[in-house]
């Protein structure tokens, strides 16, 4: 759809119709695309387990990385709602 003024005064029912159901179509697509993912129905959290244990190993070595709150989020948020997420996120 173009951002137009659309002349309806000499349109037939059917043309009138045919706009709607287009509009109607952009609308439900625009709908789902701002819905948030759902949680994923099976959460496999080995990966969160993984890196919590790689990340206490450094740190008891005496070593920290300014970068592990960002890998934690990244992991949670992986975990829980798939790889996609940063698809909808980016987005926003």
């Amino acid at each position: 759809m173009s951002d137009k003024i659309i002349d309806t005064t000499n349109m037939s029912d059917q043309e009138l119709k045919n706009i709607i159901a287009s509009l109607q179509n952009h609308l439900e697509i625009r709908e789902k695309e701002n819905q948030a993912p759902k949680v994923l129905d099976n959460i496999n959290t080995d990966n969160i387990v993984s890196l919590a244990k790689e990340i206490m190993s450094r740190i008891c070595e005496g070593g920290k990385d300014e970068d592990d709150v960002q890998w934690c989020y990244e992991a949670v948020m992986e975990t829980v709602y798939g790889k996609n997420i940063w698809k909808f996120i980016n987005s926003r």
